[in-house]
């Protein structure tokens, strides 16, 4: 099931991500689908499995620099290996929290290589670009963790 979210999720993103897009801002569902798929992996793993989708999407002639995104996917599978394994047993929220502190410096650090330019402002494409995109990706994180009725931790606080 995690293989076909994956996959669905980078067909979507390198086909029709750009429909998606709510003002021009569209979600990363490439890094939501290796955050998905990465969890239960081993850390060196999720991050080979990160690197290796990050640089297919790389080499389709993603709006990205070349090797930005297999950068970031590989971070995504290693934090996601650490931090969201079912292994750990979270109540959702804790989850939630945690795919959203993943999320948030890789998304940064993606809006800035894909909008640094000659009239580069940081906070402009801080404040425009990136939290956007995070707060867009975060949102579907958290409405497919409700649709698959989210993970049954042990409910500890």
């Amino acid at each position: 099931m995690r293989w076909a979210f994956f996959a669905a999720c980078f067909i979507l993103q390198l086909a029709w991500g750009d429909l998606l897009g709510i003002q021009g801002r569209s979600p990363d569902l490439l890094l939501l689908g290796i955050l998905w798929a990465a969890a239960p992996l081993a850390p060196w793993g999720a991050a080979l499995f990160g690197f290796a989708a990050g640089l297919a999407a790389d080499l389709t002639g993603a709006l990205d620099p070349l090797g930005a995104a297999a950068l970031a996917g590989t971070s995504a599978g290693f934090f996601a290996s650490l931090f969201l394994h079912p292994a750990l047993r979270l109540p959702l929220w804790r989850t939630l929290l945690r795919l959203a502190l993943i999320l948030g410096p890789l998304d940064l650090f993606l809006a800035h290589v894909r909008y640094s330019g000659m009239d580069y402002d940081a906070w402009d494409i801080t404040l425009r670009l990136a939290l956007p995109v995070w707060l867009y990706t975060v949102a579907l994180g958290v409405l497919l963790s409700w649709l698959w009725g989210g993970r049954r931790g042990d409910q500890r606080r």
